[in-house]
């Protein structure tokens, strides 16, 4: 019995438990994961900013603090005993769910462009972004 798309994603989902089997899956389908944090204004005036499928957030002034912060927040986090690995839930989510919000597959020759041009523009055009 041939596995539709969707039972197959589940299938790999359930194969992901950690950053090594994320590297796994890279290495076995010739991709990198690319993450990007989400960073919205709220009605108060304030950021907050969040990586896919963290359980966390944190907010800021404006946008670049947000971002700062997140980034701080994200090697603080690491540092902990009771780490718990943002990106490893959001891969699950990939295959298991369809797109999140994000996550980004990218064939590693396309990856491979974006690191030697080395700009935002190009990360945006490979993730198709405006």
């Amino acid at each position: 019995m041939a596995l539709l798309p969707l039972e197959q994603g589940w299938c790999v989902a359930m194969q992901i438990q950690s950053q090594a089997d994320i590297e796994r899956l890279m290495i076995e389908r010739n991709v990198s994961f690319v993450f990007r944090p989400s960073v919205a204004e709220l009605p108060d005036g304030t950021w907050v900013a969040r990586y896919p499928a963290a359980d966390w957030s944190v907010m800021g002034c404006c946008s670049e603090e947000a971002r700062q912060r997140l980034h701080a927040e994200q090697l603080s986090r690491m540092r902990g005993a009771n780490h718990s690995d943002w990106k490893v839930e959001a891969v699950v989510r990939h295959f298991a769910e369809g797109p999140v919000t994000g996550v980004y597959e990218l064939d590693n020759a396309v990856a491979d462009s974006v690191i030697e041009a080395g700009t935002q523009e190009a990360l945006d055009a490979a993730v198709g972004l405006p």
